[in-house]
C-alpha cells in the first residue's frame, strides 16, 4: 500500500504554492495509484474517515482514465496526460475538505482561509424570461412552484433551474424569450410536451402557447427532445433557426451549437431524423452525425465524439487533444473571467475533464502544471 496525501500538502500543490518535495510527493502519488492506496492522512475519527473515503471515491470515479499514457503533440513533451485530468479533477476535493471543516468545528489555517475565499466556484448571474407583453423576469427571483401567467399560457417554476408551460388553448399567445448568462444553465418543457436544455451564454425564443408553427430560434447552444404531435392527423412541424441554419425536425434528439465564437454552427443528432438546411442546400441527418456550417455558408457532415458533445448537458466539460484556446473559451462560460487569446501561440493539445463543481483556482493550477502557458489581471486570463 503507497503512502497516503496528506490535505494540506494537496491544497498548496493546487494552489500552485507547493515545495519541490510536496510537489514531488503529489506527482509521485498520482503515477503510482492503482486505485488501492489511501487518499488522504488525517486523524481517526468517524468523521475524517468518512470524508476520507467519499473523497478517495469521487476522485477515482472521476478520473475515468486510460491506462496507458499519452502524448500526442510534436509540439512539447507531457510529463504525462493522466496527470492534467488527475490534477484537475482532484480539485473538486477541495469543496469537500471546506464541508468536513465546517462540519467538524475544525479550522483551517490562516494560509487555507485565504485560498478558500479567493477560490471562486462558477458563478451563478441571473436568467431571464421575457413575456410576450414585454415583461422582463428574473427567473431566480420566481419562488419554487410559483406560477406566471401571461393570457392563457402559465409558467411554473418546478426546480431551481427548470420551467414548464402550460397552456389552455392552442392558439398563437405570442413568443417568449429565456436569456442565459455566464454560468447558467436551465431546462425549458414547452406547451407541448419539447423539453430544451439551455447552455451558459445563450438564448432561445419560442411560441409561448401550441402553435400550429412551432418555431424556435436559439444563439449560443440548446439541446432539444422534441415531442411528437399532430393536428388533425397531420404531423406538426418543429423548427429550429441558428443564424443562417435551419433544421426541420418531426420528433428527434438533437443539439445545436451556435457560439459566436468563430466556431460555425454545430448541429448533432443523437435520436431520430433531422433535416439541415442551409442556402441551397438540404441535407437528412442521421443519428451520431454532425452538420456543420462554416462561416462562408458551406456544409459539411461528420462523425463526432457524442461525449464531448454533450457533455455539457451533464454538468461538465470534455476535451480530448483540445488546443488551450479551446479549453479556455469554454471555461469562461462558466465562470465569471474573460480570456485574451490575441498573443496565443500552439501549446499542443490537452486532455481535461472539468466537472461544475470544481472552484477555477484549481483548473488554472491543473493546467499551468502541465504546460499550459498563461497569465492573470483580475478577472482576465491572457493565454501566452
Amino acid at each position: 500500500m503507497g503512502k497516503a496525501l496528506n490535505i494540506v500538502v494537496l491544497e498548496r500543490y493546487l494552489d500552485g504554492t507547493a515545495s519541490v518535495e510536496e510537489i514531488q510527493q503529489v506527482e509521485d502519488w498520482l503515477h503510482e495509484n492503482d486505485g488501492d492506496e489511501p487518499l488522504f492522512e488525517e486523524e481517526d475519527s468517524q468523521e475524517a474517515i468518512q470524508y476520507r473515503e467519499d473523497a478517495k471515491a469521487m476522485l477515482l470515479n472521476r478520473l475515468e482514465l486510460p491506462e496507458e499514457s499519452i502524448n500526442h503533440t510534436p509540439v512539447r513533451s507531457f510529463k504525462n496526460l493522466r496527470w492534467v485530468a488527475a490534477a484537475i479533477t482532484v480539485g473538486v476535493l477541495l469543496s469537500s475538505l471546506l464541508w468536513y471543516l465546517q462540519h467538524t468545528g475544525k479550522s483551517p489555517s490562516p494560509q487555507n482561509k485565504q485560498v478558500l475565499a479567493v477560490n471562486a466556484y462558477a458563478n451563478q448571474e441571473k436568467a431571464w424570461l421575457y413575456l410576450s407583453d414585454n415583461r422582463k423576469i428574473a427567473l431566480d427571483s420566481v419562488p419554487l412552484h410559483a406560477t406566471v401567467t401571461d393570457g392563457s399560457t402559465r409558467i411554473t417554476k418546478v426546480a431551481t433551474d427548470e420551467i414548464v408551460y402550460t397552456t389552455a388553448h392552442a392558439g398563437k399567445v405570442g413568443f417568449h424569450q429565456v436569456s442565459l448568462p455566464k454560468a447558467a444553465q436551465y431546462k425549458v418543457v414547452l406547451a407541448d410536451g419539447s423539453k430544451i436544455w439551455v447552455n451558459a451564454m445563450s438564448a432561445i425564443r419560442y411560441p409561448a402557447g401550441m402553435a400550429q408553427e412551432r418555431e424556435v430560434s436559439v444563439r449560443g447552444e440548446a439541446y432539444f427532445e422534441v415531442a411528437k404531435r399532430t393536428i388533425a392527423g397531420k404531423r406538426q412541424p418543429f423548427t429550429v433557426q441558428a443564424g443562417t441554419v435551419k433544421v426541420a425536425v418531426l420528433g428527434t434528439h438533437f443539439n445545436v451549437n451556435a457560439y459566436d465564437d468563430g466556431g460555425g454552427i454545430k448541429t448533432t443528432l443523437l435520436e431520430g431524423s433531422i433535416h439541415v438546411k442551409v442556402k441551397n442546400e438540404n441535407k437528412r441527418i442521421e443519428p451520431g452525425e454532425q452538420a456543420s456550417v462554416n462561416a462562408a455558408g458551406e456544409l459539411k457532415v461528420t462523425q463526432p465524439d457524442l461525449e464531448l458533445v454533450m457533455a455539457w448537458q451533464k454538468g461538465y466539460l470534455q476535451f480530448n487533444d483540445a488546443s488551450i484556446v479551446e479549453v479556455f473559451r469554454q471555461v469562461a462560460r462558466w465562470y465569471d473571467v474573460d480570456v485574451i487569446t490575441d498573443n496565443a501561440t500552439d501549446q499542443g493539445t490537452f486532455h481535461v475533464k472539468i466537472h461544475r463543481g470544481m472552484k477555477l483556482s484549481a483548473i488554472l493550477s491543473g493546467l499551468k502544471a502541465n504546460g499550459a502557458r498563461f497569465h492573470t489581471t483580475g478577472k482576465k486570463i491572457f493565454i501566452e
